[in-house]
């Protein structure tokens, strides 16, 4: 299922996207608000200083190594306030372990000053 994609936040959720998965630090971080939340694992990063400087170089090495497919994703916008829920098959091999398994991904964006931004990402697997 794939509803509200073609709307200026889902447009901002797939940039995002594509810059991790090609190593745009610079457009990966453009996508996030300065006091962006993102839950991953049990941990949690506060700014997108934070996972820019920590967690989303890990993320751009993990995801160029393996191979996602959407299975489901819905962008429902309220206002200035958008909500992202998706799911996704990944599988490939990454520091010598093979990996299968599907993954959810949950993102809230807001419009700030005529743009969209992500303000909180929650991933889980």
């Amino acid at each position: 299922m794939l509803k509200g994609l073609d709307t200026p936040a889902a447009k901002v959720v797939l940039a995002f996207h594509e810059a991790l998965e090609t190593s745009n630090k610079e457009l990966a971080r453009a996508q996030l608000a300065d006091d962006v939340t993102i839950y991953e694992g049990g941990r949690v990063e506060r700014s997108a200083d934070e996972y820019a400087h920590h967690h989303m170089l890990s993320d751009m090495k993990y995801l160029a190594a393996m191979k996602s497919e959407t299975l489901e994703h819905q962008v429902t916008v309220l206002g200035n306030t958008a909500i992202s829920a998706s799911r996704s098959h990944t599988t490939g091999s990454y520091k010598g372990k093979e990996r299968d398994y599907e993954g959810m991904e949950t993102m809230v964006l807001e419009k700030q000053n005529g743009e969209w931004k992500i303000k909180h990402i929650h991933w889980s697997h």
